[in-house]
């Protein structure tokens, strides 16, 4: 009898106020390269990111941090008190190597589920970063446009021009 319910429920008009969307789901990748080996790129990645980081609900975050460790977060802190915001979950710290993280960063608020993978990968003197983040939820083109120029953003703009000014300049 649930399952009948069900079914009749779905198949019903929706109730008054309520709007429906599409669910969708894409793929994006980015890729990047930093003059400093894995485990250097990993830890400047990760711990206190308010060097490289500059996009926050509060005017002036007190500190952004991302855990280096699985059931951590990814955190906009607005006090010392600890109040703020946990922007996604640590899933898998492997430091030198893999980071990933899941939560809806800036698009809080909307019915969506970001996983982001960062694979550290030795490349030459350096280390490549593969981003690899699966989106699913209320995306639409708007949405996924503003994934690829925020993470253009960060890890080209920020990241590693952060990376650039921490090595010395290599």
């Amino acid at each position: 009898t649930l399952v009948v319910l069900g079914i009749l429920a779905a198949n019903r008009a929706p109730a008054a106020g309520t709007t429906e969307f599409a669910v969708r789901g894409v793929t994006l990748e980015k890729e990047l390269t930093v003059p400093v080996p894995p485990e250097e790129a990993w830890n400047l990645f990760t711990g206190d990111v308010s060097g490289w980081w500059d996009h926050s609900f509060s005017e002036k975050p007190y500190r952004m941090v991302i855990d280096r460790k699985p059931g951590g977060g990814f955190w906009e802190l607005f006090d010392a008190e600890g109040h703020g915001v946990k922007h996604a979950e640590i899933q898998w710290a492997e430091p030198g190597k893999v980071l990933k993280m899941r939560g809806p960063l800036g698009f809080s608020g909307k019915a969506v589920d970001l996983m982001h993978t960062f694979v550290f990968t030795p490349e030459g003197g350096g280390t490549r970063i593969t981003l690899t983040l699966n989106a699913l939820g209320q995306i639409d083109d708007d949405a996924v446009a503003a994934l690829d120029r925020v993470w253009e953003h960060f890890l080209v703009e920020r990241y590693r021009e952060y990376v650039i000014a921490h090595a010395g300049g290599k």
